[in-house]
């Protein structure tokens, strides 16, 4: 008698895990594309690339006044007598601008980093928020991320993209005519 009721138990068991696991939906979407979709991506992509040009502007003037050394310096080699201070002096600058400049360069990319995490932050948020609303009302457990290439498989129909669009106002472009720009055939005469 144990152990038919321990096999009831067993089977209502697996009965209930059952129904609760295909009970699940699992939606995806893939978050890089659908974010370049975004007016607001392009907008904080301007933003970004002129203040990346304005941080590369210094890395060009520490160029130039390190060529400019550079061209002391050399000038000063090639003289008869070359005054051995002055050399000293220009290497010792040379060095120490060169530390100056890779330490510039790794300013430069901590400060782009945070730029872009900063304008991107308000996009990803919005996305994530559309990404419940869709979630909630096309009855969605989980949603999925798969713009790294971790999915293995997903049916296109909990493909939740089409609809985070919609929830985000994104209008798809049209495609383009591939046959634009061709000349028009036209059949020989006599055929």
């Amino acid at each position: 008698m144990n152990k038919s009721i321990l096999m009831t138990a067993v089977l209502m068991l697996f009965n209930v895990l059952n129904s609760t696991a295909s009970a699940q939906k699992i939606g995806h979407f893939n978050f890089q594309a659908l974010i370049q979709t975004m007016p607001e991506y392009e907008k904080a992509s301007n933003e970004y690339e002129l203040y990346k040009q304005s941080l590369e502007d210094e890395l060009k003037s520490i160029e130039a006044e390190a060529a400019l050394i550079q061209k002391k310096y050399e000038a000063e080699t090639k003289k008869p007598a070359p005054v051995q201070s002055k050399l000293q002096l220009w290497a010792k600058n040379l060095e120490s601008m060169q530390v100056y400049y890779q330490e510039k360069q790794q300013s430069i990319q901590d400060s782009l980093n945070a730029k872009m995490a900063d304008l991107l932050a308000p996009i990803k948020t919005k996305i994530e928020k559309a990404v419940e609303e869709v979630a909630k009302e096309k009855g969605y457990s989980h949603v999925i991320d798969n713009s790294y290439g971790m999915l293995i498989y997903a049916a296109e129909e909990n493909n939740i993209e089409p609809a985070l669009k919609t929830k985000l106002g994104i209008k798809d472009k049209p495609a383009a005519n591939p046959a634009a720009g061709k000349p028009a055939v036209t059949p020989a005469p006599g055929k």
